[in-house]
């Protein structure tokens, strides 16, 4: 079996459970920018530097920058780690359910 790397886009970002309609490019491009930017909202409220992403993804600070700018290189691994350095599901990363506790912003 070959080893292949599972990025984003290769998974696709399902709606919700037995959706089977097929997203446009335009809905899948959204979708993948709402990803970065909960990424990069996320690690604004938690106060993580990229270099600090980068490396708790294993990654280079630029290499960092260019999937966040590219979401669909993000690979599923990349974003395990990011929602264990920003202590929040990847289901709140991918979804965009973030909720900042009062106790979080003082």
């Amino acid at each position: 079996m070959a080893n292949k790397k599972v990025t984003m886009r290769a998974v696709g970002i399902v709606e919700g459970e037995g959706d089977k309609r097929r997203k446009s490019r335009e809905e899948a491009l959204k979708e993948l920018d709402r990803v970065s930017a909960n990424v990069r909202g996320m690690s604004g409220v938690r106060n993580k530097s990229m270099p600090r992403l980068a490396k708790a993804c294993d990654l280079g600070e630029t290499t960092m920058r260019k999937r966040l700018n590219d979401p669909s290189e993000l690979t599923l691994g990349n974003m395990v780690d990011l929602a264990r350095e920003l202590n929040c599901s990847l289901d709140d990363l991918v979804c965009g359910r973030l909720v900042v506790k009062r106790e979080e912003m003082v």
